[in-house]
């Protein structure tokens, strides 16, 4: 059975509409001015490759 692209339809579109990082949606959905409260712990956070790069520029949170 031949496989079919959803490559440029409006499926695909639909599914890229509703896609988020979890950054981006805590931005969208966080109340303008909200910053994340502090934590008493020390973290280590693990970003995605992708987000290296459109990141460079600032600071690790």
């Amino acid at each position: 059975m031949p496989v079919r692209s959803l490559l440029g339809t409006q499926a695909a579109q639909r599914v890229a509409d509703r896609v988020r990082t979890f950054s981006g949606a805590l931005t969208d959905l966080a109340d303008q001015g909200w910053t994340p409260p502090p934590l008493a712990e020390t973290v280590v956070l693990q970003t995605h490759c992708r987000e290296l790069p459109c990141r460079s520029s600032q600071k690790p949170f």
